[in-house]
């Protein structure tokens, strides 16, 4: 687990493309997880499609990605005052 966390960490195989990958794991993953917690009687796809859903898909593929670049930045400012 430690070895997939510090994979995660250094950004994937190459470069940053975890911040390709949290937005869409973000967008899939939180629906998913409402829709499986709430035991409701529409198929996922339904759910998905609710304009509530749609809009929090679309704010997450738009913001997330640099929200998680710039809590990097900013973790790594701390980082460096605190050495």
């Amino acid at each position: 687990m430690k070895k997939l966390w510090n994979w995660w960490l250094a950004g994937g195989i190459k470069g940053k493309k975890r911040y390709v990958i949290f937005p869409l794991l973000e967008a899939e993953g939180v629906p998913f997880g409402i829709w499986l917690v709430s035991g409701r009687e529409v198929s996922f796809l339904h759910f998905v499609t609710t304009p509530k859903m749609l809009l929090f898909v679309a704010l997450c593929l738009t913001f997330a990605a640099p929200l998680l670049y710039f809590l990097d930045n900013v973790m790594g400012i701390t980082r460096k005052m605190h050495e």
